[in-house]
C-alpha cells in the first residue's frame, strides 16, 4: 500500500507484514497531519491518498487509525455491532435458521402464555432479531492478555477477522512502547577475552572440601571501652585458623548494667 498527500511531495510505502514508521518533528506540522488523517480516514475526505497495485482504494474500508494505543477497546460498539451482524450472517446462511426461527416463535409463545395472566392489554416487539438476544445474553470478545501489546495484537487480530482490515495506523505508538519490548530484561555486554586473560588466575589452588557444614555463632563478647574491633577480629581470626571462613562486627552494646566503661560486641 502506497500512501500520498495532496500538498506534500513524499510516498509512504507500507508493506505487508512489515511497519513503517513516519517521524514529524515539527509539533504543528505533526498536529495537521494527525488532524488531516482523521478526516481522510473518518470523514472521507480526499486528503491522503491511498493506493494498492496503482489504484486508489477507500481507505476506510482497509485501515484502522488509532488515535490513542493506551485507550483500544476489543468490545467497542464497532466491533461487537460488527460481530453480532456476523452471527446474524453465519444464521442465515446455514441450517441455523431453522432453529432461530423456532426460538423466536418459542420466545413469542412464552410472552403471550405469561401475558394470560394480567387482566389488562399488552404490547411487544412481534419481530425478534439475532441482535436482540445476542444484546440480551450480552455477547462479547473473552479479553484475556498479560499487557497492553498483547492487547493491541488481539485489537488487530478482531478487527482483521470482523473487518477484513490489516493496515493500521498508530499515533505515537513509540511514546508507550519501545521498539523491540520483550517480556524479560536483556543485558548486552562486550566481552574483552584477551584484557580479561591477564586478570585470570593460571595456577589454580586445589581447596579441600570441609569435613563439616558452615554454622554461624553469634557471639557477644565483653571488653574494656580502649579495646579496638580490629583487636579481637585478629585474635578470632588466630585462634580460629583454618575452620574459620569470616568474622565480622555488626553491634556494639553500651549499658551500666554491663560496667563502667564497659562494652558489649556481638559478632
Amino acid at each position: 500500500m502506497r500512501i500520498a498527500h495532496v500538498d506534500y511531495d513524499f510516498i509512504f510505502e507500507l508493506n505487508e507484514n512489515d511497519r513503517g514508521i513516519l517521524v514529524v518533528e515539527n509539533a504543528k506540522t505533526f498536529r495537521t497531519i494527525v488532524s488531516q488523517l482523521i478526516r481522510s480516514l473518518i470523514d472521507k475526505e480526499e486528503i491522503f491518498i491511498f493506493s494498492e497495485n496503482n489504484k486508489v482504494i477507500k481507505a476506510w474500508e482497509k485501515i484502522d487509525l488509532v488515535i490513542n494505543p493506551m485507550e483500544i477497546e476489543i468490545n467497542s460498539k464497532k466491533l461487537i455491532g460488527r460481530l453480532y451482524d456476523k452471527m446474524r450472517e453465519e444464521v442465515n446462511e446455514t441450517d441455523l435458521l431453522i432453529d432461530n426461527n423456532m426460538l423466536f416463535q418459542n420466545i413469542e409463545g412464552f410472552f403471550l402464555h405469561i401475558a394470560d395472566n394480567f387482566d389488562f392489554d399488552l404490547t411487544y416487539k412481534e419481530k425478534i432479531e439475532l441482535t436482540d438476544i445476542l444484546k440480551m445474553l450480552d455477547v462479547k470478545i473473552v479479553e484475556e492478555y498479560n499487557d497492553q501489546i498483547e492487547k493491541i495484537v488481539e485489537y488487530m487480530r478482531a478487527f482483521s477477522l470482523l473487518f477484513g482490515i490489516n493496515y493500521f495506523i498508530f499515533i505515537n505508538l513509540n511514546t508507550f512502547f519501545d521498539n523491540y519490548e520483550i517480556e524479560k530484561r536483556v543485558y548486552l555486554a562486550e566481552v574483552n577475552i584477551t584484557k580479561l586473560e591477564k586478570y585470570s588466575r593460571k595456577n589454580k589452588k586445589y581447596v579441600e572440601v570441609p569435613k563439616f557444614p558452615a554454622i554461624e555463632r553469634d557471639i557477644a563478647i565483653i571488653v574494656d571501652e580502649k579495646i579496638e574491633v580490629g583487636q579481637i577480629e585478629k585474635i578470632i581470626t588466630k585462634k580460629g585458623k583454618k575452620l574459620l571462613e569470616q568474622v565480622k562486627l555488626f553491634d556494639i552494646y553500651r549499658e551500666e548494667k554491663i560496667g563502667k566503661n564497659k562494652k558489649s560486641k556481638n559478632r
